[in-house]
């Protein structure tokens, strides 16, 4: 270790602690209030993130309990499965809000094209159970350029869009606000986690605020619509 003393990781690693706990918490409430989504007929799209955030939920107590129940190594193996269901979600997710036809014809390559990657650098560059940094960089980067064309489609048209009856304009404030941070940390996570533990420990543990503020958005975006609108949102 070339960077800070055992004294910091272990309060590092006792933050992380407490930041992901409290992480779970916040994406379990978020999952929950999305459920609200098919009792009163949002939009197929919405209906397809709340799907999105149960396979979340699903995942991190997998990943727990890979650790603790049956004392693996690592949970790398449950992580890389669901980054290639998640990026998949987001693209499908924001398909039907995309008005321009290449944008909509460079969905339907990512569908394609992402898994055979995922399987290609998954199995034969980085293996199942080490952590995949390729297929992170490529999905939050296809991820913020959906998110840029949606945003610049929203704000060049011609139709009046009350945001706050918009929750996929909060979705996509979310997921492109932690995308954006979350693609040069974990870029380079490998090689701090060698090289610089201490600093890589405090930039996880930033990471885990960044998404914990990103479900708090995507719950508000949820939950808008039926403060704001007194009918069924679709």
């Amino acid at each position: 270790m070339q960077y800070g003393g055992r004294c910091d990781i272990a309060v590092t690693i006792g933050s992380i602690e407490m930041m992901y706990e409290l992480y779970m918490i916040v994406l379990n409430l978020c999952f929950l209030c999305s459920l609200i989504s098919w009792r009163y007929g949002y939009a197929r799209h919405m209906k397809l993130f709340s799907i999105l955030l149960g396979i979340s939920v699903i995942t991190e107590f997998m990943a727990v309990i890979v650790l603790k129940q049956f004392h693996a190594r690592s949970n790398y193996a449950i992580y890389s499965s669901f980054m290639l269901f998640e990026y998949c979600l987001y693209a499908l997710f924001f398909r039907p809000l995309l008005r321009h036809r290449r944008a909509r014809r460079a969905i339907d390559v990512f569908l394609v094209m992402f898994p055979l990657v995922w399987a290609a650098t998954t199995f034969f560059v980085f293996g199942l159970y080490h952590w995949n940094s390729y297929i992170l960089l490529l999905g939050d980067a296809f991820t913020i350029v959906l998110c840029l064309i949606f945003f610049y489609e929203l704000f060049t048209s011609e139709e009046l869009r009350n945001f706050a009856e918009t929750p996929e304009f909060w979705i996509a404030v979310a997921t492109f606000s932690y995308s954006c941070c979350e693609l040069p940390i974990t870029g380079m996570l490998n090689y701090l986690a060698i090289n610089y533990e201490t600093v890589a420990l405090w930039l996880k543990n930033a990471l885990q605020v960044l998404n914990i503020l990103m479900y708090l958005i995507i719950t508000a975006a949820f939950m808008l619509p039926l403060f704001v609108k007194p009918k069924a949102v679709s």
